[in-house]
């Protein structure tokens, strides 16, 4: 199930919902922009505290986002998943388990 929803003129909004293992669904939140993207060193830091891919300082920000992020998911029994290629954006997938009733 894809719901597109554009949240700003560079960036995708979807839900998916997968089976991660036998008997276990989880329900996907994507974010897909069209930026620079990040190289693999980059990417192999990110969610480290205070890690910043960009160090020039001309972009905003403490490095503890994506951290506070996976952190928070991870309390919830989820995670979090990057794909990224430089030069081509990245798409975050929040998945998180959906609950039995």
């Amino acid at each position: 199930m894809l719901v597109n929803i554009h949240l700003q003129m560079n960036a995708l909004f979807w839900l998916q919902v997968k089976e991660k293992k036998k008997g276990n669904m989880q329900f996907g939140v994507s974010i897909t922009d069209k930026g620079i993207g990040m190289t693999p060193q980059q990417l192999s830091h990110l969610g480290e505290r205070f890690y910043r891919a960009d160090d020039s300082g001309v972009t905003a920000g403490s490095g503890l986002g994506v951290l506070l992020v996976k952190e928070t998911v991870s309390l919830h029994g989820g995670e979090v998943e990057c794909v990224t290629a430089e030069g081509k954006g990245m798409v975050v997938t929040v998945w998180l388990p959906m609950l039995k009733h």
